[in-house]
């Protein structure tokens, strides 16, 4: 006696495969866009590293600035620049000579914070300076009074361009 097959099982089997195949696009889909987010990840993270460069070589430039009331073309800016409402300076970037960091292509720019005509002549009064510290007054009788100057404050700010349309801005501000 012969059986009648009704394809039953058949047809339980191509839906499983069916659900099984959606489910493994699904999976592909969700590590490429994990894979996606690590390298942008990657991306960001590299440009702020290649960002600290420029605060470096900001560094070695104001150590070599001679005359602090001087501007020095697309490097130094003896007094405070303008800001946008993100706190980045609004000036030509494309004046600033670039430096390559790996990918990267790095621009910084100092400001000196102070905001009056040039030649500052009291750093106290015209620009952003650090407190004293400690007491400045001798103890010893007769020992004449030594007031130290403020340290200046300086705004170092680097501009960071690289792959895949990053733009990265990095700023430090330091006393001398």
């Amino acid at each position: 006696m012969t059986s009648r097959q009704r394809g039953g099982a058949l047809i339980l089997t191509l839906i499983a495969t069916a659900v099984l195949l959606i489910g493994a696009v699904s999976l592909l889909r969700s590590a490429g866009t994990a894979s996606v987010i690590a390298s942008n990840t990657a991306i960001k993270q590299a440009a702020a590293e290649a960002g600290d460069t420029g605060l470096q070589a900001a560094t070695v430039a104001l150590a070599a600035v001679t005359n602090l009331d001087a501007n020095v073309a697309g490097v130094y800016y003896a007094t405070q620049q303008a800001v946008d409402t993100n706190g980045l300076l609004t000036l030509d970037w494309s004046t600033v000579a670039a430096r390559q960091a790996g990918n990267f292509q790095v621009k910084y720019v100092i400001d000196r914070l102070c905001d009056a005509p040039l030649p500052v002549t009291d750093t106290s009064s015209q620009c952003s300076t650090a407190p004293s510290v400690g007491d400045s007054t001798s103890h010893k009788v007769g020992a004449p009074l030594y007031v130290p100057k403020p340290p200046v404050y300086y705004r170092f700010t680097a501009r960071v361009t690289g792959p895949k349309s990053t733009e990265s801005y990095v700023q430090a501000v330091v006393s001398r």
